[in-house]
């Protein structure tokens, strides 16, 4: 590329001036010696946008892809550009990332412009990287109670041929001991609930939440070694893992008390949500797969395998706030900071917490009854659904496992969907409080109709089918009290969820006891009256929630409500140009406004 002429200098040097005056070029750019065009062809063909490149002046300071981007049918440059000039020519830079205030100035889609070059905002990638991290824990979880059935008895093998034997049982546990070991986990997972909430909101999630991890997946590894040896290393083992992963959620709280836009709460936390029931799916299906073709050892060393490759994935990629991160564009880094400024998430959590305020606050109890309904809810689902398949409608064993994992992928399905939908509403105006107690009424209600109709139905596979469609409904609610942490108290919302969640877990281990009590001769008329209970739970959980639950942040949380909401709702959805100049109105009526009332005043 030959050297610019003196002429050809001047007028890139004046053009530029206009530029850092922000008169906008609304004409395609000119093309002139040392202008290059970037002209990308796609897949099918077609030409992608050209992208026009500034190469180096004379002192051969200016970059590629820093000057300007074009974009617009037109090809028009549509970014400030900020100018110096040295001896040897002329140096072209982008200025900073332009605020939210900037983008509604100059009618700029800001969503478009935080996901230039990007496929996938780093949120996202976040929320992904939780998805599979959850997926990771439940499978975790679960690979014991599905391997324990081909540990302690006799079980059908398949052979490399296709052949079937029947492999002998290699343990001699009774079914107390058993009931022990699965307890163990619950034990430990109890016990680091508040305690992680601390470490995670005063330290940050991330490490909190890999370390967690890895240990869960190195003990996974060593569980065929510590059966073999004794019962009480199995014990003591699954003891130890269920203290790491009872911070598993305090940690992801904490991460999304810094990462989640007020407007897109709902939808980023119900992703790792939704990645929970696809990973008990999973988890139980792959578990029953590799009993039986490879044995039950297997199964830890895939799933602990599987841990520690996400481990490394989610260090390389995760942080625990968007000013930590190197991967984040500066746009979006700038959106999520100035949305969150109000809510004080990024200072270091102080020594003097305030319990009284929150174990007294009206809205953060209603929060803990929802999640303890919720728990009761999912606990029956959990430990005694099967059971009621089998006993009240005669089912078999593998068909009642079907039926089971076919609840846990409706509950992650509708966790999802329920999640995008509400941060959808937020965007256009919805309030949060009115979001939060609509979505958990919803599930609730749902789930306890289907609780208290389903007995009662003597066709079985309607029975079956109405509990199955109302259990996995029960994920809409997790749009609604499982967000309302971060709501309430930003700052504190890895604390919250880590007191709410111990509170979910005691219904885990007190279900199993009541169903037992209750159904001990198995008939149908048993089980109505355990199903009437977990209904009248639900209904109970939701009329307490919705009469005092909040979407408001708490006074004791030391924020008010975001000020910046209106804008954030704006700029993260796909919003029309018509809004932005609507917007862009009101603050200036408003600042009118303001300046009378200073000149009255004086």
């Amino acid at each position: 590329m030959s050297k610019m002429s003196e002429e050809q200098n001047e007028q890139q040097k004046t053009l530029y001036h206009q530029k850092a005056h922000n008169i906008e070029a609304e004409t395609p750019m000119p093309l002139s010696d040392n202008l290059e065009v970037d002209k990308r062809v796609t897949a099918n063909g077609s030409k992608k946008q050209p992208l026009y490149h500034q190469n180096s002046f004379e002192d051969g300071g200016s970059t590629a892809s820093d000057i300007l981007h074009l974009y617009g049918k037109k090809n028009t440059a549509r970014v400030k550009l900020s100018i110096s000039y040295s001896e040897g020519g002329t140096r072209s830079y982008l200025e900073q990332p332009p605020s939210i205030e900037d983008c509604l100035e100059t009618n700029d889609d800001f969503r478009f412009q935080s996901r230039t070059c990007k496929c996938l905002p780093k949120r996202y990638v976040l929320a992904l990287l939780s998805f599979f991290g959850f997926f990771n824990v439940y499978c975790l979880r679960v690979d014991l109670s599905v391997t324990l059935v081909a540990m302690t008895s006799n079980h059908t093998r398949v052979r490399a041929d296709g052949t079937e034997y029947t492999a002998l049982a290699e343990f001699q546990w009774n079914r107390e001991l058993q009931g022990h070991l699965l307890a163990a986990f619950y034990y430990g997972y109890i016990i680091t609930q508040i305690p992680g909430g601390y470490i995670a909101a005063r330290f940050g999630g991330k490490n909190l939440f890999g370390f967690a991890i890895l240990i869960s997946g190195f003990l996974t590894l060593l569980t065929p070694l510590a059966a073999k040896e004794h019962w009480v290393l199995l014990f003591v083992l699954r003891l130890v893992e269920g203290l790491c992963e009872g911070c598993i959620y305090p940690a992801m709280y904490s991460i999304w008390s810094r990462w989640a836009p007020p407007m897109e709460r709902a939808a980023l936390v119900t992703i790792p949500h939704s990645g929970s029931y696809a990973g008990s799916v999973a988890g139980t299906l792959l578990a029953g797969y590799l009993c039986e073709v490879c044995g039950w050892s297997w199964v830890f060393y895939f799933f602990g395998i599987l841990a520690l490759i996400w481990v490394v994935v989610w260090q390389i990629l995760a942080s625990d706030s968007p000013e930590d991160d190197n991967h984040i564009s500066n746009v979006e880094r700038r959106m999520i900071l100035e949305s969150l400024e109000s809510e004080h998430t990024s200072q270091k959590l102080s020594d003097d917490l305030p319990w009284f305020s929150i174990f007294t606050s009206l809205p953060f109890i209603s929060i803990a009854v929802a999640h303890t309904c919720e728990g009761w809810a999912f606990g029956l689902i959990q430990t005694s659904f099967p059971k009621y398949l089998s006993e009240a409608l005669n089912y078999r064993i593998f068909k009642s496992g079907q039926y089971t994992s076919l609840i846990y992928f409706l509950m992650g399905f509708s966790t999802f969907v329920s999640g995008q939908l509400s941060s959808c509403l937020r965007r256009r105006g919805v309030s949060a409080t009115v979001l939060r107690k609509v979505f958990t009424g919803v599930g609730f209600i749902l789930s306890a109709l289907s609780f208290m109709i389903a007995p009662n139905i003597y066709y079985h596979e309607i029975s079956a089918g109405l509990l199955i469609f109302g259990a996995g409904l029960e994920g809409i609610a997790w749009a609604g009290f499982g967000v309302n942490h971060l709501d309430i108290a930003p700052q504190y919302a890895a604390i919250l969820i880590g007191i709410t969640n111990t509170c979910a877990t005691v219904p885990n281990i007190i279900v199993p006891i009541v169903v037992g009590i209750i159904s001990k001769t198995g008939e149908r008329s048993d089980w109505m009256l355990v199903f009437y209970i977990s209904g009248l739970t639900l209904i109970v959980g939701t009329s307490f929630y919705i009469v005092f639950g909040s979407g408001e942040v708490q006074p004791w949380a030391g924020g008010v409500e975001n000020e910046e909401g209106e804008k954030e709702s704006l700029l993260n959805d796909f919003s029309t140009k018509e809004d932005m100049d609507e917007i862009e109105n009101d603050n200036e009526t408003k600042d009118v406004a303001n300046e009378n009332k200073i000149d009255k005043e004086s």
